[in-house]
Order: structure tokens, then C-alpha cells, then sequence
């Protein structure tokens, strides 16, 4: 949240500063989407195994 330069330019996009609701509305919605990615990643990894290993 100190340092706006961290997020991807993509979510920059209008220019929020680090003391707004919107600031912090989109560095949550950043963190949720790596969240999601990563789920979705480990049930992969848990459920849909290559054909190999079944």
C-alpha cells in the first residue's frame, strides 16, 4: 500500500495515490486475483493430474 509503483502498470491505470478508498479497493482486488490464480493452480495440481500419474 506505501509504494503505488508495486502494482502493474495495467492497475495503475487511474492513477490512484496510496491515502484513497480507491487506492486500496484495487491493491485488495489485486491480492484477491493472485489468490484465486493460486487456487486454481493447486487444484490442478491436486485434482486434474496428467493421464501418467493416474
Amino acid at each position: 500500500m506505501q509504494d503505488e509503483n508495486l502494482l502493474p502498470s495495467e492497475w495503475r491505470q487511474d492513477h490512484p495515490h496510496a491515502d484513497t478508498p480507491h487506492y486500496a479497493r484495487q491493491v485488495c482486488d489485486f491480492l484477491a486475483g493472485m489468490t484465486d490464480s493460486y487456487a486454481l493452480e493447486q487444484h490442478r495440481r491436486l485434482f486434474d493430474l496428467d493421464p501418467l500419474f493416474r
